[in-house]
C-alpha cells in the first residue's frame, strides 16, 4: 500500500456543498438538520484513524432520526461523484491525491474511482466524508465490495 496525504476539507462543509442545490424542501431540511452529525461523525473518524482503530467503528444505517443509507448513498452518487455535481470539485481533488494516479490500493492500478474504506452501505454518515474516500482502481475498488474490517490485524489504513 501507498502513502497518501489525509484530505484536509472539512466533513460539515463537504456535505453542506454536496446539498446546495437539494430543491425538495423536506428533504433538504431534513439533511440540513443532521449537518451537526456529519461533523461530529467526521471527528469521531479522525479520530478512529488517528489511533488507528477504524474497525472498532460501529455500523450505523441512518443519521439523525430519518436520513437513511439510500438518501446518503444518492448524495455520494448524484451531488458528489456524478459530473458537474456540487461536490465534484472534492471529489476531482481526492482523485488526483496519488502520485502518479497509481491506486495507493494495489500500486499498479490507475485511479479511476473513490472507494469508501468505511462501506457507505453499513456507515452512511461516511458516504461524502473526503477522508473516508480513498483514491482507487476499478479493481481494488470492486475486490473490496462492502466488506467490514473488524480486526486490527486486517484494516489496510
Amino acid at each position: 500500500m501507498r502513502m497518501i496525504k489525509a484530505p484536509i476539507q472539512d466533513s460539515e462543509e463537504v456535505f453542506l456543498q454536496c446539498i446546495s442545490l437539494v430543491k425538495d424542501k423536506n428533504l433538504k431540511k431534513r439533511l440540513v438538520s443532521i449537518s451537526g452529525e456529519i461533523k461530529h461523525a467526521g471527528l469521531a473518524y479522525e479520530e478512529k484513524a488517528s489511533e488507528m482503530k477504524l474497525y472498532s467503528v460501529l455500523p450505523k444505517s441512518i443519521v439523525g432520526r430519518d436520513v437513511n443509507r439510500k438518501e446518503m448513498s444518492a448524495i455520494y452518487k448524484q451531488r458528489m461523484a456524478k459530473p458537474n455535481a456540487p461536490g465534484r470539485e472534492v471529489y476531482d481533488k481526492l482523485l488526483l491525491a496519488p502520485l502518479l494516479g497509481r491506486c495507493p490500493l494495489c500500486g499498479f492500478g490507475k485511479v479511476t474511482t473513490l472507494d469508501h474504506y468505511l462501506p457507505q452501505a453499513h456507515y452512511c454518515a461516511y458516504a461524502v466524508l473526503p477522508k473516508n474516500l480513498v483514491p482507487a482502481c476499478a479493481d481494488c475498488n470492486k475486490y473490496k465490495r462492502d466488506v467490514i474490517c473488524t480486526k486490527e490485524e486486517t484494516q489496510t489504513l
